[in-house]
C-alpha cells in the first residue's frame, strides 16, 4: 500500500471492491457467479454505457448494477444526488437488472429499479452504513478496508435474501426520506465549505 497521503482514484477502488466482492462471494456461498466492472450496456444508434459494478446472478444474468462515487469528489458527496441516481437506474434498465446500487464509499444505497408510476425516491430502497471517511486516502487505512469488507459482507448477505425472494425492500416514508437527503446535502456543504 502506498502512503497515506496519496489520493486513491477511483478506478482502483472500483478495483479492490471488485476483489473483496468476489472473495465474500466465494467465502460465504452466495447464489451468485461474479461480479464485473466496465460493462457495457449498448442501445442501438447510442453510444454505450458503463457499469461500474455488475453483480452476475448464478444463470448468468445482471442481478444489480451499480455506480461507486468517491466521497471527497463533487459527484459523491452522498449517494441520493438525482443526476447519479437517475445514471444508475437508466444503467441497470439497459442491462435488464431489477435492482441497483448508488454508493459513495461511506453509504450504499440499494434501489428497486423499476415501480410503474413511482417517482424515484418514493420507491423501495434501502441504505447500508458501509464506512465513515471523508478523503481517498484513507482508503489505504487497514482498518478502512476491513470496515468496508465487512459492510459489503452483510450488504451482499441482505441483498441475497432480497434476490431470492426471502427478505423484502420497502418504500420509507416521504418525510423520512426528505430529511436523510437533506442532511446529507448539508453534510456535504459543510465539508465543502470547512475545507474550502
Amino acid at each position: 500500500m502506498g502512503p497515506a497521503s496519496q489520493r486513491v482514484g477511483e478506478l482502483t477502488f472500483k478495483g479492490d471492491v471488485l476483489q473483496w466482492i468476489g472473495d465474500i462471494l466465494r467465502g460465504e456461498g452466495l447464489p451468485f457467479s461474479a461480479v464485473k466492472q466496465e460493462l457495457a450496456s449498448p442501445r442501438p444508434g447510442e453510444p454505450p454505457q458503463w457499469h461500474d459494478l455488475v453483480l452476475v446472478d448464478d444463470r448468468g444474468k445482471p442481478a444489480l448494477t451499480g455506480e461507486l462515487r468517491l466521497p471527497d469528489r463533487h459527484d459523491g458527496r452522498h449517494p441520493y444526488l438525482p443526476a447519479l441516481v437517475r445514471d444508475a437506474q437508466d444503467k441497470a434498465n439497459r442491462a435488464g437488472a431489477k435492482w441497483f446500487i448508488t454508493w459513495n464509499v461511506n453509504t450504499l444505497v440499494l434501489w428497486e429499479t423499476f415501480q410503474p408510476h413511482v417517482p424515484i425516491l418514493d420507491r423501495n430502497f434501502e441504505e447500508f452504513p458501509i464506512a465513515a471517511i471523508e478523503h481517498s486516502a484513507e482508503l489505504e487505512k487497514p482498518d478502512v478496508q476491513a470496515q468496508i469488507r465487512d459492510g459489503l459482507r452483510i450488504f451482499l448477505r441482505e441483498f441475497t435474501l432480497v434476490y431470492t425472494g426471502k427478505g423484502a425492500v420497502t418504500r420509507k416514508p416521504p418525510d423520512e426520506t426528505f430529511i436523510r437527503i437533506l442532511n446529507l446535502h448539508l453534510n456535504g456543504l459543510i465539508q465543502t465549505v470547512t475545507q474550502g
